[in-house]
């Protein structure tokens, strides 16, 4: 159908984004203001630190979002792509795990990088897999 088609190819170009509503509500939430460093965990395929980032770029006043994952496929091909939709320097991936997750240091004054905002959604608000999958209610 000309729908799908054009739903796909937009996709590819990065134009859309598609996720379950209820996805939306952590970043919202959330709420970044100007200036906010915002660590997201568990964050491929990377739609909510998408959120973030517009949300920071759409106040034009900086900030920066981390957004890590453990799983190496998800992080550095999935993740990756998602993020550069968002084609920002405010944003960048790391493949860690969020309950190991490492120090950063500010290498201007070698403090440690302290972040205004977390996001943890963890497993995934994804409620449309539960709602999709009635197996995940089982295990």
């Amino acid at each position: 159908s000309k729908l799908r088609n054009w739903a796909e190819r937009e996709n590819r170009r990065g134009t859309v984004c598609f996720q379950e509503l209820v996805s939306l509500v952590p970043a919202l939430l959330l709420a970044p203001k100007p200036g906010d460093v915002c660590l997201d965990l568990c964050a491929a395929p990377g739609n909510k630190s998408l959120q973030l980032i517009e949300a920071l770029a759409g106040q034009g006043a900086g900030g920066a979002v981390l957004s890590a994952d453990n799983d190496p496929q998800r992080c550095c091909l999935t993740l990756h792509r998602v993020l550069g939709k968002a084609a920002s320097p405010m944003s960048c991936a790391a493949l860690a795990h969020a309950g190991h997750f490492p120090v950063l240091v500010d290498n201007s004054s070698s403090d440690r990088l302290h972040y205004s905002k977390i996001l943890a959604d963890v497993p995934c608000s994804g409620d449309g897999t539960a709602r999709k999958n009635s197996q995940v209610w089982r295990s």
